[in-house]
């Protein structure tokens, strides 16, 4: 894991997320190399943080700083990404965000159940 640092993943912030107001993405070190594990590309990423359906989220410090979970079907393998989305400035109406993807994953029916959302509890 040393090989990777957060590093930034500006190049195309879908339109989808720019109504949210994020202004910059950055991969994790951990999404990196699990990405390089898991044969997950950036434009996969980029997909499923554009098409993908939330399926998990949690406010973490007020409704400008939260942890979600998006699936899509992208290049037919079902995804998961999560990441956080992290309020960096505030005016009026609205805050600036940072989006940091913490890992990204294909989806396995040991894990999940068929409808792709729900975990398996143990």
């Amino acid at each position: 894991e040393d090989d990777f640092q957060r590093r930034l993943f500006n190049h195309f912030i879908p339109r989808s997320l720019k109504r949210y107001f994020v202004t910059e993405m950055y991969l994790t070190a951990h999404s990196q190399l699990r990405m390089h594990e898991r044969h997950i590309s950036e434009d996969e990423i980029l997909a499923v943080l554009d098409i993908g359906q939330v399926i998990i989220y949690k406010e973490l410090n007020g409704e400008f700083n939260t942890k979600e979970t998006k699936l899509a079907i992208v290049n037919g393998r079902p995804l998961h990404v999560v990441y956080f989305l992290d309020a960096v400035s505030s005016g009026y109406s609205r805050a600036d965000r940072i989006l940091s993807v913490s890992t990204v994953y294909e989806v396995d029916g040991i894990h999940w159940e068929k409808d792709l959302r729900t975990r398996i509890r143990f």
